[in-house]
């Protein structure tokens, strides 16, 4: 039999296990489950780099030249930046004076408002009517297309002032529209946070946990599979051999739930995409151009879940199988000796440097978190094995066997209440992350974090007689 045929035929041998062995929908289940979560994680983090990128793109491609003195540029017209609110909500207008008929538009634009009137952009037109100023900014000429926006809901508005106004405000002059070294500084540009707060969220929040999901479920019905793997290894199967029965066991599944999750990341592709509470919009123009990332980070997805299906299958039947162990050996007490150290480093760690340098205070602070959630599962197993054990103790000294049986049970096999204690506490931390990663990007968190770089940590106590 060929190498191929070979292969095809343990791929079968895997689908076919898959179907029929213990937990099998459990384990087909979990790995799906795994896989989608994978895919859409992984998909939104190239949503994110695409959003950004398409973002400083289109920054780039509305920021004004501005002509220096001296230095022999013919101004083509006038610009200023400024702001409003319209809802509570601040945005940015920019003044605009063409200074000749031929002077290049800004992006987005098919023709310059004429004196007194505006282009406004489908985001701060709607915000102009539900306030029910649609005036404000004088007669409106057009909107501003999606290529003059840095994100579909962006509020932005380019007025030409009115002849009757008098002297318009101090205004640039500028050269043109378009410069590589820095995005235009208005809109959304402004206001939005960095890429480095971005990604180390997605991570911790996102893919720390669906990579424990494809861990989990790739240990789900590890008894069947300890079985078939001496089987085969009776039969004289080599290393690869199972690898490939492995495959084929979790292929269907795992193509499944990609299957699944590609349609989701898709979604986008299709047209700009509200996603909801937060009420931000993905450009499609954005993820079309990062089409191949999309297409990758499924493949990537499936390929991670199936080498986990592998890496975790046994080795031989000397040292036994996949199956949970009890709370003992070196691994676990050096997991457990970890876990505060990782705790200690996400507390204290990023006092080393304190906020001079972001993206590092960020991955500082995230490997820390995500070390501790990692390593927390081991300090639990230990603490359930050690009451296990004095929970036996006692049970002797009272004469109680329902108690005996309980702690013996507990301290030779904690692996039942570890993973469920271990999971809650998981999950309080994750919450405990999305609320903190939400008031960060907060209008009042963004305050206290401008006031607190100004003036440091400094306190001044005044004492006297004051009048109320």
């Amino acid at each position: 039999m060929t190498g191929r045929r070979l292969r095809w035929q343990l791929l079968r041998i895997g689908v076919a296990a898959g179907r029929g062995a213990q937990s099998s929908r459990v384990r087909l289940t979990a790995l799906l489950c795994a896989t989608l979560v994978l895919t859409i994680s992984l998909g939104a983090l190239v949503a994110g780099f695409a959003t950004y990128d398409g973002r400083d793109l289109r920054g780039k491609a509305r920021a004004p030249q501005y002509v220096q003195e001296g230095s022999g540029q013919k101004p083509v017209a006038l610009w200023r930046g400024l702001f409003d609110t319209v809802g509570n909500i601040q945005h940015s207008i920019v003044l605009v004076e063409p200074l000749t008929s031929d002077a290049p538009l800004p992006p987005g634009l098919s023709h310059w408002p004429q004196p007194g009137q505006a282009a406004v952009s489908p985001g701060l037109a709607d915000a102009l009517d539900a306030a029910g100023d649609h005036d404000r900014y004088g007669g409106t000429s057009e909107r501003i297309a999606p290529e003059g926006l840095a994100v579909p809901r962006e509020r932005l508005a380019y007025v030409r002032p009115a002849p009757n106004l008098g002297e318009p405000p101090f205004m640039q002059p500028i050269a043109g529209f378009g410069r590589d070294d820095a995005p235009a500084a208005v809109g959304d540009n402004l206001w939005i946070q960095p890429l480095s707060t971005f990604a180390p969220a997605v991570i911790g929040l996102l893919l720390a946990p669906a990579a424990v999901l494809v861990v989990i479920s790739a240990r789900i019905g590890s008894a069947g599979r300890d079985r078939r793997t001496a089987l085969l290894q009776a039969m004289g199967a080599a290393g690869s051999a199972r690898a490939w029965v492995n495959i084929g066991e979790a292929l269907l599944p795992v193509l499944a739930g990609a299957g699944l999750g590609a349609l989701a990341v898709a979604i986008p592709l299709f047209g700009d995409l509200r996603i909801p509470v937060v009420d931000f919009r993905l450009a499609s123009i954005d993820l079309h151009r990062w089409g191949w990332a999309l297409a990758a980070s499924v493949a990537a997805a499936v390929a991670a879940v199936l080498a986990t299906v592998v890496l975790l299958q046994p080795k031989g039947t000397a040292k036994g199988g996949t199956r949970p162990k009890a709370a003992k050996g070196p691994a676990t007490r050096r997991m457990a000796i970890l876990c505060p150290i990782m705790l200690l480093w996400a507390v204290r760690g990023t006092d080393l440097i304190g906020n001079t340098f972001a993206p590092l205070y960020l991955l500082i602070y995230t490997t820390g978190v995500i070390g501790t959630l990692v390593t927390l599962p081991a300090v639990v197993a230990l603490a359930v094995a050690a009451a296990g054990r004095v929970l036996a103790r006692l049970a002797r000294r009272l004469g109680a066997p329902g108690m005996l049986v309980a702690g013996r049970w507990a301290a030779t096999s904690p692996g039942t209440v570890t993973r469920m204690v271990a999971t809650v506490i998981v999950a309080i931390g994750l919450v405990a992350q999305i609320q903190l990663w939400s008031s960060r990007l907060s209008p009042d968190m963004q305050a206290a974090a401008t006031t607190h770089s100004r003036i440091g940590n400094q306190l001044v106590t005044a004492t006297g007689t004051f009048d109320p």
